[in-house]
């Protein structure tokens, strides 16, 4: 039965211990990143959630420029210290050297007890690890990384182009405004000027009559209804014209006859 008992429970420990290997191994990711004088940004995995358990995390980054400096700023960070509340920072802890290589010099190292100031590197490269354990996790960590050639954040470049964009269309508005008011009071003001009808259309305005001129068409209009209503044809002019002198001629004519007869008696 002892050895029956043996040959069952060698299995299940093998496995047990194939499991522990596994979880004590835990997960290996890198990262690399190009710094440059815009702002960007690199979070944890899962980062607002929490990160995973046996995690080692490398992070590279390398400025476009071998001139430049490389800068940190840590927006968010919460690792297992804040949790687990333990007297100092043996758990999850972040790494940060002063180079391109794990063992380079150190600037940085903690699990964000207090405030991180801006991380500055001496040249082109920076190298970040993030270790954690198997037990409780947080939510871990948020950063931004810039060069010092121009330090400007995407955020802030996107609020400025905006800007500049409501500058232009308002000023471009206020111009169409300040040039067509003017045009329309001169067109309202002259509107048989040359130099309006030729930017603007013309404005078809009532016709106003002169005084005079509207006196003439009634008195016209009196003349034509006193002739309808008599039953007399009104007067033409012309005829009237013509009358006279077919008349003044057939008045010459009797003359001269009667001049050449008195002559032939």
């Amino acid at each position: 039965m002892e050895k029956r008992n043996i040959i069952y429970i060698r299995p299940l420990a093998a496995i047990m211990v194939l499991q522990f290997s596994l979880a004590t191994a835990g997960t290996a990711i890198q990262y690399s990143r190009t710094g440059t004088g815009t702002a960007a940004y690199f979070s944890s995995p899962g980062y607002p959630k929490a990160y995973a358990s046996n995690l080692t995390l490398d992070l590279v980054l390398t400025a476009t420029s071998r001139s430049a400096i490389l800068y940190i700023d840590f927006l968010d960070c919460d690792l297992e210290f804040a949790t687990a509340k333990v007297p100092y920072c043996q758990l999850d802890q972040i790494t940060v050297h002063d180079g391109p290589f794990s063992n380079s010099s150190v600037l940085y190292q903690g699990c964000c007890l207090n405030d991180v100031t801006t991380l500055q590197s001496s040249g082109p490269d920076l190298f970040l690890r993030f270790l954690s354990d198997s037990t409780v996790n947080g939510r871990g960590f948020y950063l931004k990384f810039y060069t010092n050639e121009t330090a400007t954040d995407s955020s802030e470049l996107t609020s400025e182009s905006a800007i500049i964009i409501i500058i232009v269309i308002t000023t471009v508005c206020l111009s169409c405004v300040g040039v067509l008011l003017p045009l329309l009071y001169f067109k309202h003001k002259y509107p048989n000027s040359k130099f309006s009808n030729k930017i603007l259309p013309r404005l078809h305005l009532p016709k106003t009559l002169k005084a005079s001129e509207k006196l003439e068409q009634d008195n016209l209009r009196e003349n034509t209804a006193g002739a309808t209503t008599s039953g007399t044809k009104p007067p033409d002019l012309l005829e009237s014209c013509y009358g006279q002198t077919n008349a003044g001629t057939s008045n010459s004519n009797g003359l001269v006859s009667k001049a050449s007869d008195k002559r032939l008696s």
